[in-house]
């Protein structure tokens, strides 16, 4: 049994500086001024020590941190800590590769840029650090599940951009299975109350035009979406080679 319980990880207060709360065979917990929790493990391999970071809290409790540091140990005493890294990567470093390999196929840079902030935001806190091959779905879940009910289009997104990660390492053979391919309805049931936005009688549409606040252009963009019941990509990316002016479409 370690030095550390639940509750003192969860009690742990940040202050000016790094605090390392030891639970014993190597793993400890560190406390950043910024009230940042990470979970650390330190491996001695030829004389050498080094801490290598295995995720964080409280994405990662207590019981999984010890799984995990044995687990990087073990690794290490099979052979060389950094060949071992090099064969499995990280979350992070999958992910880095994920999106070097797609990132030419994509319409827009903003969407690399995008799929990385959700990253750097919640996965990589989270298990960032962690062998692909030694994140469990629970894990994942975990992350998901904390901004699911008040960021649910965040969390749709970002439960699609981490399952593309697992896909990669998958077809890499860094995996066997991807953790983040299926989650029920009871860890993640359906967002909103199902009800719809009240409609504008049409007698008052040319009313609320008129209220419409901001710049020429979005005036004119939000007219175009009333008058052509197009979507909001539609409108947004049209060209002057889609209008047929004489044929009035």
């Amino acid at each position: 049994m370690g030095a550390l319980t639940s509750v003192k990880v969860a009690r742990a207060k940040p202050t000016e500086k790094n605090q390392r709360f030891n639970d014993g065979g190597g793993l400890s917990l560190v406390v950043r001024p910024n009230g940042s929790k990470a979970w650390q493990v330190r491996i001695s391999k030829d004389g050498r020590k080094t801490d290598k970071g295995i995720g964080g809290y409280p994405y990662m409790k207590l019981a999984e941190a010890r799984r995990v540091a044995k687990q990087r140990r073990k690794d290490a005493s099979e052979g060389d800590l950094e060949e071992v890294a090099g064969r499995v990567p990280t979350f992070a470093q999958a992910a880095e590769l994920y999106l070097k390999a797609n990132a030419p196929t994509w319409r827009s840079h903003k969407t690399e840029a995008d799929m990385r902030k959700r990253f750097e935001t919640y996965a990589y806190p989270a298990f960032g650090a962690t062998p692909i091959n030694l994140i469990r779905r629970a894990e994942v879940l975990a992350v998901i599940e904390g901004i699911w009910t008040h960021k649910s289009a965040a969390a749709k997104k970002l439960r699609q951009s981490v399952k593309a990660v697992f896909d990669y390492a998958l077809d890499h053979e860094h995996i066997e299975s991807n953790p983040a391919a299926h989650f029920t309805r009871a860890s993640l049931p359906p967002t909103g109350n199902g009800s719809h936005f009240r409609s504008l009688p049409y007698q008052e549409v040319a009313a609320a035009l008129e209220e419409v606040d901001g710049s020429t252009a979005v005036k004119l963009c939000f007219r175009w979406l009333v008058l052509t019941a197009s979507r909001s990509g539609e409108a947004r990316k049209a060209r002057w080679e889609d209008m047929d002016l004489q044929g009035r479409t």
